[in-house]
């Protein structure tokens, strides 16, 4: 369910953050309910959000509306489901399927590094092969043993090292150690937000060995969510020209220039 929450939080066109404590909170209390009364567990669904957000669902009466429906139909309307052909309801599943994961998102993931793509189709074919928990297990996996191939020191991998700087009483300078990977991202991100808003904030790579594709992602995005929070507030990001690209791509993994 987090999952398929962070997923929906991608494709939201208006940027928007989902407070995963209150869908945990939500989700339990709705398989608690459903228990009784003999129910199927239900989750938070990529395939359903994706389909009201390319609908033009904005809120999540969206999703209400969604539950509602289907409460209506299983209730009092369960032999007209029953008319409805398989055939159809799989070609509705796949159309949806393929958007989420149409050739053009093979290519640009092709274009951020061709580590990526690999780390791309090893999950979908974990996925297919098993399910998504497994998939996701191997895509991470082998995404950790690419970047020990890249130069990833092994005593940032897990909690990255940080020298904080007060430049003046309204700038602080964060120079990132050894190495800013997915493995050591919520660690660096926890202390992100302990720091004052409204302050300008620069984040500086200089000396980063290894920078992977998914910080850069997400520290653009904490940069960007950063500023709306608070107008006064100015997040920078310097000390990418020091380092190369895997790729010609912005987003691509960068490792620092000997």
């Amino acid at each position: 369910s987090l999952l398929s929450t962070k997923a929906v939080d991608l494709l939201d066109p208006y940027q928007r953050k989902s407070k995963l404590d209150r869908d945990l909170l939500t989700v339990g209390a709705g398989n608690t309910l459903a228990a009784f009364v003999g129910g199927l567990p239900m989750i938070s669904e990529i395939v359903r959000s994706s389909a009201n957000i390319n609908n033009g669902g904005k809120t999540r009466w969206a999703n209400f509306y969604h539950g509602i429906f289907l409460l209506i139909f299983v209730a009092f309307l369960p032999g007209l489901i029953h008319q409805i052909p398989l055939a159809a309801l799989a070609a509705m599943l796949i159309y949806t399927g393929y958007r989420l994961a149409s050739p053009k998102e093979f290519k640009h993931t092709l274009q951020i590094g061709k580590e990526q793509f690999a780390i791309f189709l090893v999950t979908i074919i974990a996925t297919l092969a098993v399910d998504l928990l497994v998939g996701i297990a191997t895509g991470i996996l082998v995404k950790f043993i690419i970047h020990l191939f890249m130069g990833l020191p092994l005593k940032s991998t897990f909690k990255p090292i940080l020298n904080i700087n007060q430049l003046d009483n309204n700038t602080l300078q964060i120079n990132v150690g050894q190495s800013a990977v997915f493995t050591n991202y919520i660690s660096l991100k926890k202390q992100l937000d302990q720091l004052p808003r409204g302050k300008k904030i620069i984040m500086d790579f200089s000396e980063t060995k290894l920078i992977g594709s998914t910080v850069l992602e997400n520290i653009e995005n904490y940069a960007r969510d950063y500023k709306n929070e608070n107008n006064t507030g100015k997040f920078e990001i310097t000390g990418l020209e020091n380092h190369k690209g895997v790729s010609n791509h912005t987003k691509s993994a960068k490792i620092l220039k000997k």
